[in-house]
């Protein structure tokens, strides 16, 4: 059997509503409401009549402007870190899908060769985006995807590769001024 007296629970404070009957002394609570216990002779209007302690307020403060500047300058580094981090990371996913620093582009390439210069072609044709070499296929067999890829490189520096031996279209051979162009790129 329980002894039982009146609870109160409060949505705001001032604005009460009795919810349970419970025994006296003990304290009924749940994460929507707070919950006081009161003797059934105690009216809410009574000064000992328990309230709820407000939670605090906590406004922030803004930023000085120096401080907002600096923030945006190490977010700025930061993505910048990343987007190196990213070109590394690709650089390691790529493994064995290197070009040698020592490795010139000097020999003639076309349609149906197998080699390993086709290879280090494609890779750097590859490494050009995807506006270029979609496919991405490195396989070391010059097919028609990687000639496509040339002739997109090829118009794409029409003004160096093409226009200088009177050219208006890619011809998809890798030449002499094609080799000059991708080691110009590499830095080589």
């Amino acid at each position: 059997m329980v002894t039982v007296t009146g609870v109160c629970s409060y949505d705001v404070p001032g604005n009460y509503t009795p919810k349970i009957i419970v025994e006296k002394g003990s304290v009924v609570a749940d994460a929507r409401t707070t919950v006081a216990v009161f003797d059934k002779n105690i009216s809410p209007e009574d000064p000992k009549f328990p309230r709820p302690t407000p939670a605090p307020t906590v406004t922030p403060s803004p930023l000085p402007p120096d401080d907002l500047e600096a923030l945006k300058a190490k977010i700025d580094q930061l993505l910048a870190l990343i987007a190196e981090l990213q070109k590394q990371l690709d650089a390691l996913r790529a493994g064995a899908q290197a070009i040698p620093t020592s490795y010139r582009f000097v020999n003639v390439l076309r349609y149906g060769q197998q080699s390993q210069d086709v290879s280090y072609l494609q890779i750097f044709l590859k490494s050009q985006g995807a506006e270029i070499y979609p496919e991405g296929i490195i396989n070391g067999s010059f097919g028609p995807k990687t000639r496509a890829a040339v002739i997109r490189f090829q118009e794409k520096y029409s003004s160096e590769i093409l226009v200088p031996v009177g050219l208006t279209q890619g011809s998809g051979i890798v030449g002499q001024r094609t080799n000059i162009k991708i080691n110009q790129i590499l830095g080589r």
